[in-house]
């Protein structure tokens, strides 16, 4: 579900990765491009406790993906 979620609200997902993981930069997300596998990938070079760190990004996205769509339902 979230994969398919980041790519749909890829734009969106951008500004929320660079303001929760600060150590991406805009060339990790030009080559992440809406791909969650890439993602990961980034998630773990950069970030310490990988599967921890991994189960925590996920729910944050969730939640973020949640909310965006709630704000598309109320328009």
């Amino acid at each position: 579900m979230t994969p398919n979620r980041m790519q749909t609200y890829w734009p969106q997902t951008q500004q929320f990765i660079k303001s929760t993981w600060p150590k991406f930069t805009d060339v990790e997300l030009k080559h992440i491009d809406g791909n969650f596998d890439v993602f990961l990938k980034y998630l773990k070079e950069y970030y310490n406790n990988f599967p921890l760190t991994e189960a925590i990004a996920r729910q944050k996205l969730q939640r973020f993906f949640n909310k965006l769509d709630d704000e598309q339902f109320k328009k």
